[in-house]
């Protein structure tokens, strides 16, 4: 895995082009390398619930109190929006409305930006500060002395 990751990234594809090709090649379409493809879609189907699980753990549920209500509309915007879109498009282009909400559920999926679409977007840091502006930058809180 770590061999075609590599290569792939040397001829600047992202790694996980090469870890798909690897497994397309040792998979049942060419090789079929793999004695039982049924136990490898388990694990699989085990590490999906695993990082789920891991990326509930990461909440930050002050951060949540924070953000509140604008961070609640956000999200629900954020994957809506795209969802009704795609839903909107794929069923125009003649998809029934099953099929339409399948593209609509890949495409709403993928279109979370890495980054802030705009300047000035408050960071975590910044809504820290803003409640208390001593651990911002890490430093301990002003007790009440």
């Amino acid at each position: 895995r770590a061999r075609s990751a590599a290569r792939a990234y040397r001829i600047g594809a992202p790694s996980l082009v090469g870890e798909i090709l690897v497994g397309v090649l040792l998979g049942p379409p060419v090789l079929d390398f793999v004695p039982n493809p049924g136990v490898l879609m388990l694990v699989g189907e085990v590490g999906l619930v695993l990082l789920v699980v891991e990326a509930g753990l990461h909440v930050d549920v002050e951060m949540l109190e924070i953000i509140g209500a604008r961070g609640l509309a956000v999200g629900l915007l954020g994957s809506a929006l795209p969802l009704a879109l795609a839903l909107t498009a794929a069923y125009f282009w003649g998809a029934t409305l099953v099929e339409a909400f399948a593209v609509a559920a890949c495409m709403a999926t993928t279109v979370a930006p890495e980054r802030p679409l705009w300047p000035g977007t408050l960071r975590a840091g910044a809504l820290r500060a803003r409640r208390n502006p001593a651990a911002a930058d890490g430093r301990r809180p002003a007790s009440g002395r």
